[in-house]
């Protein structure tokens, strides 16, 4: 068996670590403590979006994967992600549903707009073409935490081309691939948070 060098250790690792649920699942920690009055309403409000956004389609996947639906949990084949990422979009839309009627923060309404209409146009492309999940979570994480924090995390966006990189370099995705699902995306947060005056 071949060993690993360490170019490839790390570049796993880098995709490891920046799974799309654990990157979603940390950001909604940061997004929910950030704009909630107190811990107790923070801790609600993430494990409503945690466990709606970022459990349901994980879970989904795992029981698929053992009934030998989907290949493996990573998702590798783009056919196989139709279904969590539809999952997903509708644990988003009931999240925003409740969330509205809890009279969360509009900043926090106004991410999950967002992320519908990310998931949305992911599950569209995905029907024809694989493009990068990892970039565009990681992207989206970047700008959206920026333009709530005034650009005070501006080193976030250092972590773009490193994700990218791990992708490619791991034969995941292609350049294209990860160029699109960071400028799409990335596009899609700044003109939504225009939009609704979060800027």
């Amino acid at each position: 068996m071949k060993s690993k060098s360490i170019v490839d250790i790390v570049a796993t690792a880098i995709s490891q670590v920046t799974q799309p649920p654990l990157v979603v699942g940390f950001f909604f920690v940061f997004l929910m403590f950030y704009f909630a009055p107190d811990f107790a309403t923070g801790l609600s409000w993430c494990i409503i979006a945690i466990s709606l956004i970022g459990l349901a389609p994980t879970i989904f996947t795992l029981f698929a994967v053992k009934l030998g639906h989907i290949k493996n949990v990573l998702l590798t084949r783009r056919q196989d992600r139709s279904s969590p990422f539809l999952i997903a979009t509708l644990g988003a839309i009931v999240t925003f549903i409740i969330f509205y009627r809890l009279s969360v923060p509009a900043e926090v309404l106004v991410f999950l707009i967002t992320l519908i209409l990310i998931l949305i146009v992911i599950l569209i492309i995905n029907l024809y073409w694989k493009i990068s999940v990892h970039a565009t979570t990681i992207t989206v994480v970047a700008v959206a935490a920026n333009i709530f924090a005034d650009y005070r995390l501006w080193y976030l966006f250092l972590l773009i081309p490193i994700v990218c990189w791990s992708r490619v370099y791991r034969k995941r995705h292609t350049v294209a691939q990860v160029v699109a699902g960071t400028l799409l995306n990335g596009i899609i947060v700044y003109i939504t948070f225009n939009l609704f005056g979060v800027s």
